[in-house]
């Protein structure tokens, strides 16, 4: 597989740090970024192939939450094939946005914590699903305590 551009949009620099770290290293340009305008000009800058966004952002005094971004994102006329990954330690909110998830091209969402492992294969599955030009993803929702030594929290 070729290298893939990745945006990731999470408020904590630990994790924007750990998912640079694990990104890179299985041969992705990863870019990493507190917080998205609405007006999406850290995206269209340089559009990557998969966008990893934290669902809770607004509240850590965002303008958007992440599923804000996710809903902008999609209804952008040149980004309605993006692959998206939402991932959050809040399990009944993401919970909550499976429905809606299923109803949207290439929305995946992930539970916090989540492994290394499980981050690199949805990895692989959306850029594979892009690569397919895929017209409906399906959206695994991951178990909140995955069974892996090193996770991500």
């Amino acid at each position: 597989m070729a290298t893939a551009r990745i945006l990731v949009v999470d408020d904590d620099q630990a994790t924007l740090d750990l998912m640079q770290e694990i990104l890179s290293e299985d041969g992705h340009e990863v870019h990493c970024v507190p917080a998205v305008s609405a007006d999406l000009r850290e995206i269209l800058a340089a559009p990557p192939d998969l966008l990893i966004v934290d669902l809770l952002l607004s509240e850590h005094g965002r303008d958007l939450s992440g599923w804000d971004l996710v809903r902008l994102v999609k209804s952008h006329r040149g980004f309605t094939n993006l692959q998206i990954l939402v991932v959050s330690a809040d399990y009944p909110t993401l919970r909550g946005h499976i429905a809606e998830a299923a109803e949207m091209d290439g929305v995946r969402l992930l539970t916090k914590p989540f492994s290394l492992d499980s981050l690199s294969v949805l990895v692989r599955d959306a850029l594979r699903s892009d690569a397919r030009q895929s017209t409906r993803s399906s959206v695994p929702a991951i178990p909140p305590r995955p069974p892996y030594p090193r996770s991500v929290s």
